[in-house]
This record gives structure tokens, sequence and C-alpha cells, in this order.
């Protein structure tokens, strides 16, 4: 049985407790239960989190009629909606590690650690009162299946079963645990496909949004233009059928091979790397205008190659979404001439109009870590001034405006860089958990 958290309302000059056993009606006070709707709904609007309201609409047909009601989860989305900072949303990462390689055979994602915010443990059933890091191995095993995680947006995740199975899919909500598997189309799935990514339709007065899935092709210059053809599957929950959607971007001066797009969706636009030795920008897909932008990279993200007393000996970069916004991160190890001393570099861009620099940091390696390769920092999904380092076996939550280094987890394997990459997939809990169309489910 799910375990249970009191809330406590005052009616009349009493204090009341709700809910012990959810399935016993008598445990809902007399005061409670001969109380009006709207003296009810007031309470229920004030609780904490969705799961506190959920549980409370179990303990009787009466509360589970208010509660499930569309108008009461219209008011609940907007009543929190007004008081962020006392409704925080809740986040959980999914740390992974993944392998490198050239193939256009999707790699196999294995999960490592599972972070989960103060906020997110209560809503995933737990009683902890901070934060905590987890195994991620049982997270989904409510799925018919063990699955490789593909893509993520709010509280949704796009997963497979298998690295090869890349015809299965299925959209899932961990929270719920519901899950809905997306109809075969086998012009659509093949070898060549590249990145998947999940979007999510904005709607403040609605917990049943519309959802898309894109899987995307490998890029290939079009022969009728000087741009590049990138070919897109699109399924759409609405109309329940996929569809292909080719879009053109400038083809960069040196051409560049790509084997894996880590795709990021920020604002219901879609963002990826276009990475080399000569190539750095973002590309940008907004599915409702059919386009594609490109995004330069920031003029000053060129400051190392005019260090004149130190050695460049590594440049990392990577996107992600920050509270709705797009950041770019880029980490660069420096070597001084003696060698003696490597530092690390850090920087932070918003993207504006135009990229903005909102964080410059450097501080060295530590001694203990001196032969280890670092991973390039994970943002937070809620909070631009922290980040997630990850360094041998350990998680360090850096603070960027108070410069501390934490330590909080270790992984539960060490991961090989020269031969894994760490990637990471971050789930933002929406006020009222996204409802998915007909499909297989668990109570909640």
């Amino acid at each position: 049985m799910i375990s249970h958290t009191l809330h406590c309302s005052k009616i009349q000059g009493k204090k009341v407790k709700l809910g012990d056993d959810p399935n016993n009606e008598s445990v809902a006070p007399n005061i409670l239960k001969e109380a009006n709707n709207d003296i009810l709904l007031e309470i229920f609007l004030r609780l904490r989190n969705c799961r506190s309201a959920i549980l409370c609409g179990v303990v009787s047909p009466r509360w589970h009629s208010l509660i499930s009601h569309c108008h009461f989860i219209r008011r609940f989305i907007a009543q929190h909606q007004e008081l962020p900072d006392r409704y925080p949303l809740p986040y959980t990462i999914i740390f992974h590690k993944a392998e490198k390689n050239n193939s256009l055979v999707p790699p196999y994602f294995n999960p490592i650690c599972r972070l989960l915010s103060k906020e997110s443990n209560f809503l995933h059933h737990h009683e902890e009162a901070a934060a905590t890091c987890s195994s991620s191995s049982s997270y989904l095993d409510f799925l018919p299946s063990p699955v490789t995680i593909r893509a993520s947006c709010n509280d949704l995740l796009l997963v497979s079963p298998g690295p090869r199975c890349s015809d299965v899919l299925y959209v899932c909500n961990p929270t719920t645990k519901e899950f809905y598997q997306l109809p075969k189309d086998h012009k659509i799935f093949d070898h060549s496909n590249v990145g998947h990514a999940l979007v999510i339709g904005n709607s403040e007065k609605q917990s049943n949004h519309h959802f898309k899935v894109v899987i995307f092709r490998h890029p290939h210059p079009y022969s009728e233009h000087p741009d590049t053809l990138q070919t897109m599957a699109v399924f759409c929950s609405k109309s329940g059928k996929w569809k292909k959607r080719n879009t053109l971007y400038p083809t960069p001066m040196v051409p560049c091979f790509c084997s894996a797009l880590d795709v990021v969706t920020c604002n219901e636009i879609l963002f990826w790397l276009e990475c080399t030795q000569d190539v750095n920008r973002v590309i940008s897909s907004d599915l409702r205008e059919r386009r594609c932008g490109v995004i330069d990279f920031p003029n000053d993200f060129w400051w190392f190659r005019l260090q004149q007393n130190s050695s460049v000996r590594r440049v990392k970069q990577q996107i992600g979404a920050v509270d709705g916004e797009l950041r770019l991160l880029q980490v660069v190890l420096l070597t001084c001439t003696n060698k003696k001393k490597v530092t690390v570099n850090l920087k932070v861009w918003k993207l504006s109009s135009s990229w903005v620099l909102v964080h410059d940091k450097r501080y060295p390696k530590r001694p203990n870590h001196e032969k280890l390769l670092v991973a390039p920092p994970f943002l937070h999904p809620t909070n631009g001034d922290v980040v997630f380092v990850v360094w041998g076996k350990s998680i360090f939550q850096y603070s960027l405006m108070e410069d501390v280094c934490e330590l909080i987890h270790e992984l539960q394997e060490p991961v090989n860089l020269k031969t894994t990459r760490v990637i990471s997939f971050p789930l933002v809990h929406p006020i009222w958990p996204t409802k998915l169309p007909s499909m297989m489910s668990f109570s909640y």
C-alpha cells in the first residue's frame, strides 16, 4: 500500500488530519464529511502537490468526484502557478552511460543513477525530507520489458525495449505509471535514425497535453539546393499518425558527420549541437513553423585559443534547458606550461536575442582526480546557478554563485570516459501529471 503523508487544515478553529488509510471512508473526520463542496475545494487547492490531492480523492466517491473534475484541476494548476516559490516544481535526473561509437546504431543506454529533488521524493512515494540519489534500475519496472530511454520532456519519457528495437516505442509517465505504445510504421523505422525527441504542447489550463515524438534521420546535402536536408518522422498523439517532414538549413563550410543527436526540447522547439573541429553551432527546429534555424556559438566561445601561458588539453560543450531557457555550457581543461597544474574553466551562456554570458568560473582539478577525465557538467533543470559534475564515480553539485562544490552521491559503477560518455535525461514534473491517451496503466 502507498505510504501517506498527513495533511492538516483548519476548519472553524479545529485542526484535522487527512488520510491514514485512503481506502477507508471512515478516516475522514466528521467535520470534513459534513463540509460543503466549496470549503472542500478550498482545502484541496492548498494541498502540497498533485499526489496529495489524488490521495485525498481515494477517501470517498464524493472527494474523488471533486478532485478529478477538470474544473478543479484547472484551478489547482492556476493556484500553484501563482505561488512558484511556495510550490517549486519537482525534478528528477536520470544519469546514463552510453558507448562512444561512429556507427548509426543507437548507443546502448545504461542507467547508473537517479537524482531526485525533495519535492520529487514525495511525488514518487518516498518520505525523505531532502534530495536523494538512488538506483534507476527499478524506476521503469511497470513497463512490459526493460527499456532504453530515448528522450524526455516535462514528466514524460520516450523509451524502447533495448538498443536494437527501434521499431517499438513507448511514451510513459513514471509518476503515474502510465504508458502508451506508439503505432508501428515500417517506412519510418530503419537504421538511419540518429536521434529522438519528445515534445509536449504547452497548455496552462489542461493536464492532458498532446505530445509529439520526433525521429531524426541522418542529415545529408540536398541535391537541388545548397543546403542540408533534415528528414524527420513526427508522430502526433492528437491524430495518432506518423508523418514525414523535411526541412532545410545552411550547410556548413566544412561538412560534418554525426552518428547520434542529443536533442534538447525547450518551449516546444528542438535544439541540437552540430560540433566538429571546424564547426560549432546549434541547430533549431520549430515543428509549429516547420522550419530549421542556425544559431552560431557566441564570439567569446573561442577565448581559449588566445591563452599564451597554457595549452588546451580538452574542450567540451553541451546545451540544456534551464527553467524554459536554452543554455550553452563549455568546459576547457588548461595545462600550465610547467604541466604541473591543470585548471578547469567553465562558462555558461543563456540564449536571449543573442548569447549572454552568465557564468565564468575557473577552478583547479582535485589532486586525487588528476588522472581522471571529467565529463561535461550537467545543467540543473530549474536552477541556472547550479550544475552537476561527474568526476570518476562521484557526482558533485557545484553552486556557481557561491563557488561551492558539494559531493552529493556516487554512481552505481565507474565510467571510463575514454570509451564511454555520460548523458542525462531530466524530468521537470508539472503541477498536475500529464495524461496520456488510452493506455495500460497501474494505479497511482
